[in-house]
């Protein structure tokens, strides 16, 4: 198997692509090929699915030799001249044996090398944001700590860095850049168009995805409110909100009991009886407890691995839910970029935020991308099955804003 070792391990100034016949000293990265690397830097990243494995990859040096350059104050060392010849040989021995073993067995599961991969894709497409300078000084001041370093991290208009390995399920987290997860609804104004007054922040969500996802396991279709068919088939006059807020908490885990206090409704205990027989979920979580009894893990629909804490066992529903929304997630925006690219759009993907992609749009392109998404998007897996989207302002610059009419 050939693989690069990224320079940022080596502290040296160009990669190297190690095969076992190959030694290339090579300047640049290759998204095509699968890189040791640090701070998950590429889309084919051995140190990442590693990582998610729980499996710890040789390094060159070793704790003592890390804090003593500590001490000294150097941040990047080249290990390469610093420990000698010998030693980088050894290294380059012990991940040879590691890559060609224990990674091997890794991405014999064809998640790894497929779905993870497409999805990593759309984290590599995003661009940098528009700030307005003025609008984030004023709400620096008037923001307290915590805030006020949150808002700093979109100073620098960069790139938002999103780490895949920080969450069981591999829900994303930020690693640097603008913290897009963590900004309040009132600081959304700092985002501004790229094209000015002719251009406008848009969010494209999936519409109520991780309800879709688990009631697609056992229905051939689900309509586009899903909500609103569970509430038919409960048979009973009920608010559809409060069903939604009974769904979703049913979904991550709420005990029935708390489910119950926070209804507080006649019917309580058949209406939760309901949305359990309307999902499957009783006999999906036991199916899920066989699996970790006898795998120490379970496995989204995808096949990423998920390793659970004991005690966490009546959270296995939502992990796999949720693990499995961000794959959909991130290869549906990953289909929608590409469709926007093929078509020379004057759009640019600036974020993910969970199962919505915030776009930075030109009022001329908004028609096209409403045509792109009106019928939904068809996920690898689910049968053809289309998943409904939908477009709103990622914040309204006046009341009556009519971007999207």
């Amino acid at each position: 198997m050939k693989f690069l070792i990224n320079k940022s391990v080596l502290g040296t100034e160009n990669n190297f692509i190690i095969s076992d016949d190959e030694f290339i000293v090579q300047n640049h990265n290759k998204d095509n090929i699968w890189t040791v690397d640090k701070n998950e830097e590429s889309i084919k990243s051995i140190t990442l699915i590693s990582s998610l494995n729980l499996l710890k990859i040789p390094q060159i040096y070793t704790s003592a030799h890390q804090r003593q350059f500590e001490i000294l104050g150097v941040k990047n060392p080249n290990w390469v001249l610093s420990l000698g010849k010998q030693n980088f040989k050894n290294y380059i021995s012990k991940i040879k044996k590691y890559v060609s073993n224990e990674f091997s067995e890794i991405n014999s599961n064809a998640y790894y090398s497929t779905t993870f991969i497409e999805g990593r894709q759309t984290l590599f497409k995003l661009s940098e944001p528009n700030i307005c300078m003025e609008t984030l000084a004023r709400h620096k001041k008037a923001a307290d700590v915590r805030n006020l370093k949150l808002l700093q991290s979109f100073a620098d208009c960069k790139k938002t860095k999103y780490s895949q390995s920080s969450s069981v399920t591999g829900r994303l987290s930020v690693m640097s850049g603008p913290n897009i997860l963590h900004l309040k609804r009132e600081h959304r104004d700092i985002l501004v168009s790229r094209y000015g007054n002719e251009g406008a922040i848009i969010q494209l969500d999936f519409k109520s995805l991780e309800p879709r996802i688990l009631a697609l396991l056992q229905k051939d279709n689900v309509p586009n409110d899903i909500y609103s068919d569970i509430v038919s088939f409960i048979g009973k006059n009920i608010d559809r909100d409060l069903v939604k807020k009974a769904t979703l908490a049913t979904i991550y885990g709420m005990s029935r009991y708390n489910l119950a206090t926070m209804l507080n409704i006649k019917d309580t205990k058949e209406i939760i009886e309901k949305i359990n027989e309307y999902f499957g979920i009783s006999l999906f979580q036991k199916s899920l407890i066989i699996d970790l009894a006898k795998n120490k893990k379970i496995q989204n629909f995808y096949g990423r691995n998920i390793f659970v804490e004991q005690g966490n066992e009546h959270l296995l529903v939502n992990y796999f839910t949720q693990s499995t929304g961000v794959d959909v997630s991130l290869v549906g925006f990953n289909q929608i970029i590409d469709n926007i690219k093929k078509q020379d759009l004057s759009i640019e993907p600036i974020f993910v935020l969970h199962d919505a992609l915030i776009l930075d749009v030109h009022k001329n392109s908004i028609k096209q991308l409403k045509n792109i998404i009106k019928d939904g998007i068809i996920i690898p897996g689910f049968n053809n099955n289309k998943f409904p989207l939908e477009l709103s302002l990622f914040y309204k610059r006046i009341k009556n804003d009519t971007t999207l009419t």
